[in-house]
């Protein structure tokens, strides 16, 4: 989808560093190095990032207790066994809390805190999409072939797709490009946007 949508054969492999990752613990087992690559990587880079940036920017301290080193470490440590066993993970961690929580809390299903994008860009958010990733922007701007960003869109809208990680993201880089090197701002919130 990327040479679709800029057009153009590259060269850059946005998933490098997670080769990289993986290939330095060759010979240890397969969940292993894929823990190694979410704790180096993943953990880092992205979700601690966020959840420290979103508590300080609210004067909340954050903590995160399962990442003390002596915890991961045992985590590491652990035989695959008591790891994952078919699609039940988090073995230890649900034994070990069965009598300190209500059961639907230790053995309910995992949720996350993901935004409805899908859902937006298929409703309220669609005519801002379509504003934002339009001909004349993606023209202006040169990185994205506009037909590649409006199939994206329409097969989202229509419902045969779920491609709203891949809109999302072009809204991110089109609306960064504009702010930041374009130096446009557009007088709208998503706030607003969504409640309207």
């Amino acid at each position: 989808m990327r040479a679709e949508l800029t057009g153009r054969r590259s060269d850059f492999d946005p998933l490098a560093g997670y080769r990289e990752r993986f290939a330095e613990t060759e010979g240890h087992e397969l969940l292993t190095r894929l823990q190694d690559v979410d704790f180096g990587l993943y953990l880092v880079d992205d979700l601690l990032t966020k959840t420290d940036r979103a508590s300080m920017a609210w004067s909340l301290e954050a903590r995160v207790p399962f990442m003390d080193t002596v915890v991961s470490n045992f985590a590491f440590s652990l035989p695959v066994r008591h790891k994952v066993r078919g699609f039940s993970k988090k073995r230890l961690l649900r034994k070990a809390m069965e009598p300190l929580l209500p059961r639907e809390i230790v053995h309910g299903k995992k949720r996350g805190f993901s935004i409805p994008a899908a859902a937006w860009l298929r409703g309220e958010l669609e005519p801002f999409a379509r504003e934002t990733l339009s001909a004349d922007t993606i023209r202006r701007q040169g990185f994205l072939e506009h037909s590649a960003v409006t199939r994206v869109l329409d097969d989202h809208v229509s419902g045969r797709e779920d491609l709203s990680r891949q809109l999302w993201g072009l809204l991110a880089f089109t609306l960064w490009y504009e702010r930041h090197v374009e130096g446009v701002t557009r007088d709208v919130s998503l706030e607003a946007l969504v409640a309207e």
